[in-house]
């Protein structure tokens, strides 16, 4: 089934510059007025890709469908509601917070005393607000933003306006467009967001009514930003070695946006030996994109008959697309991933969609967890 593009655009968080970019990689890409609160699922049925204004309770049912490729972008939020205040000044007839010569903190106040009446605000915790769904009424901050972190990990792809080229490359590789156009800044006006034009005063308003949102928008940045294939060894396409030592519990993450793949293996072994844990990135022309080992990582395996958990992560210098084998092996030498050295090995066949790796690697570290 045809992927569709489905965006939440948290008010002035980068929405104008992103519904273009949308269109450029996606026709039929329609953005949705902010005061239409139809569910995306009925603008989903008849376009390939819908943006707007949504409130998380829009989208939750479009979130599950596996053909839905859902992103949403978070900003700084000190930033986004001195933006907002600005927007609301110039669109007084929009404006739900701001009054004609109003001031921020004047605002800000309005702001804060309608957030706590209407548990919606566009001045004060705005995007714990639209992500939190049901729980959006709570009386306990906690709650509220307990669930909008859970709903934003329902996404499968969320960004940082601070890091838009990035994000926008792994939209355009999900939709084939490569390369990715660049993202038009569109409806910025940087001196308008700059917090040091704002009084001391005003600015710890603002921060102390956006403690939530603040909270959010790093938790955002520790997310893995899109959903990669996560490979185990339950989907190996072939396995063989003498088994002195075995490979328990492995999982592969790929993150693309931080340019890193994370390999966490257990090793479990049964006769005590000198082992080394090793693995390599093979594409569809069988070349390696890149392998080492533990050894040579520093890391020895298997000098005690019992188990050991260790975490490797890569670094790649960009991001790029492709179809990638990966082979890891536990080898009874300093070899990379050789076959006729294993006592377990694992092979896959072609990884279940495109992983987004890097095409130069910087290097590898490893640490025992």
């Amino acid at each position: 089934m045809k992927q569709k593009l489905l965006f939440l655009h948290l008010w002035k968080s980068a929405g104008t510059s992103l519904h273009d970019f949308f269109r450029s990689i996606l026709p039929g890409y329609r953005v949705v007025s902010a005061e239409n609160r139809v569910l995306a699922e009925a603008w989903l049925a008849n376009h390939s890709g819908v943006g707007g204004h949504f409130l998380f309770e829009h989208v939750a049912a479009s979130l599950t469908r596996d053909e839905v490729f859902s992103v949403t972008v978070l900003r700084d939020p000190v930033q986004r509601v001195i933006s907002q205040f600005h927007f609301n000044r110039l669109h007084i007839d929009q404006a739900l917070t701001v009054s004609e010569g109003d001031s921020l903190k004047e605002a800000l106040l309005r702001s804060i005393d309608r957030g706590t009446r209407e548990q919606f605000s566009l001045l004060a915790n705005t995007q714990v607000a639209v992500l939190a769904g049901a729980a959006r009424t709570s009386m306990d901050p906690e709650e509220r933003f307990g669930a909008a972190l859970e709903n934003l990990h329902c996404f499968t792809c969320v960004g940082q306006t601070e890091h838009l080229e990035a994000f926008g490359n792994i939209i355009s590789a999900r939709f084939g467009v490569t390369p990715s156009p660049p993202i038009r800044r569109l409806n910025a006006r940087s001196e308008q967001s700059c917090s040091d034009v704002v009084p001391e005063d005003v600015l710890s308003l603002v921060k102390e009514a956006n403690r939530l949102d603040a909270r959010l928008w790093e938790m955002a940045g520790k997310i893995e930003i899109a959903k990669a294939p996560v490979l185990t060894k339950e989907n190996a396409w072939v396995r063989f070695g003498n088994g002195d030592a075995t490979i328990g519990h492995l999982h592969v993450l790929v993150k693309p946006i931080e340019g890193v793949v994370e390999i966490d293996v257990e090793v479990n072994v049964s006769a005590p030996g000198c082992y080394t844990f090793g693995f390599r990135f093979v594409d569809d022309l069988g070349a390696t994109l890149f392998g080492t080992t533990l050894a040579m990582l520093g890391i020895p395996l298997g000098g005690v008959v019992g188990s050991e958990n260790v975490r490797i992560t890569c670094d790649f210098s960009g991001v790029a697309g492709g179809d990638y084998t990966l082979d890891v092996s536990l080898n009874d030498e300093w070899s990379v991933c050789d076959a006729w050295n294993a006592v377990d090995r694992i092979c896959w066949q072609r990884a279940p969609e495109k992983l987004q790796v890097g095409c130069m690697v910087i290097g590898a570290r490893a640490e025992r967890l």
